[in-house]
């Protein structure tokens, strides 16, 4: 599919989330077939102001392609200067400005799902940051509206139809909903109908593989954005890619898969933050790869206790590959993975 300057290899993208879309876990999500993927969320005014986390917020490197970087802020001048900045100093692409969040101390300060409610702001904004991006794309991922009686998607569209936007995500559902009941897929429909020429990608309960191409078969959709479905199970992106494509669904992977996944991508989290904070940042993404699982909660219990990257993959071999963890383990990581206590 094409979205604005880039030609995607397929429409599945791996959606912006804090604390979960760092560099380790876009790396998954490609090798498994997202062809778009999101750094977490970067705030405009703590880019400008020096903030130290902003450098670790956006590493990558040459295989991390197609990047999205997403900013959010409520100052149109701020949020210019710290695309222009990220793209001159961090060689971004693709920018994308965060109207969806629905976290009380960003909505509630004019930024996220908060611009919402001032549309003359947020069309002051996309015009400052558009002429700021004039050979990137310029994207936007928002919310239907801020409540049931102020949905704005038909006023969003007749904004981004005159803004020239790139590309434009809709999470169906108002912040008062925050992530509760149902996504208004039928929302996705609209906004695709209303904006024919710009990529229109959906969002909301795609927490399966069947969910992505239902969806985009649903309402004309561009492309899908994977969230809450991708966190601990990078395997909906290569499950989804195939039902996209025509073939089976492989289906979900087997134990000894999902254990060196797992183990892998603590691992290069370990390379990344340093063993002792990656292990207690693991545990977001250690929730979804058992999710389901039988004795899941009582794993997680156990696991969220460990202190080491040997630790926790002992514990992973004796619960997903009870018959054989020591000679998995070995075959996997080497005889000396796990000496003897």
């Amino acid at each position: 599919m094409r979205a604005g300057r880039f030609e995607l290899e397929n429409p599945l993208a791996l959606a912006p989330m804090c604390g979960v879309t760092d560099l380790p876990m876009r790396r998954l999500a490609r090798r498994h077939g997202a062809a778009l993927c999101f750094t977490q969320m970067i705030s405009a005014d703590g880019l400008l102001q020096g903030s130290e986390k902003t450098e670790e917020l956006l590493a990558t490197d040459p295989g991390d392609r197609v990047l999205g970087v997403q900013i959010f802020g409520g100052r149109p001048e701020f949020l210019a200067e710290a695309a222009r900045r990220i793209c001159g100093e961090w060689g971004a692409e693709w920018i994308d400005l965060n109207m969806g969040c629905p976290v009380k101390k960003v909505a509630c300060h004019e930024a996220g799902s908060g611009l919402l409610k001032d549309l003359p702001l947020v069309a002051r904004i996309w015009e400052a940051m558009r002429k700021a991006l004039s050979g990137q794309n310029f994207s936007v991922k928002v919310r239907s509206g801020w409540d049931a009686n102020s949905l704005v998607v038909d006023e969003i569209a007749r904004m981004a139809d005159g803004c020239g936007l790139d590309a434009i995500t809709l999470h169906p559902r108002t912040r008062a909903q925050g992530y509760s009941g149902e996504a208004d897929w039928s929302l996705i429909g609209k906004l695709k109908a209303l904006l024919p020429r710009t990529a229109v990608f959906g969002s909301g309960d795609l927490l399966s593989p069947e969910a992505g191409p239902a969806m985009m078969a649903r309402t004309g959709a561009d492309g899908c954005y994977f969230a809450r479905g991708a966190t601990g199970n990078p395997w909906i992106f290569s499950r989804a890619l195939a039902l996209l494509e025509g073939r089976p669904d492989p289906g979900p992977p087997a134990p000894e898969e999902r254990y060196s996944t797992i183990v892998g991508h603590l691992r290069e989290m370990s390379a990344f933050y340093g063993e002792e904070r990656a292990v207690k940042m693991f545990r977001t993404h250690l929730s979804g790869y058992l999710k389901g699982l039988p004795r899941a909660a009582e794993m997680r219990h156990r696991i969220f206790s460990l202190c080491s990257e040997r630790e926790v993959a002992q514990a992973l071999a004796a619960f997903l590959l009870p018959k054989s963890p020591d000679a998995f383990a070995a075959k996997e990581f080497g005889p000396a993975a796990f000496p003897a206590a």
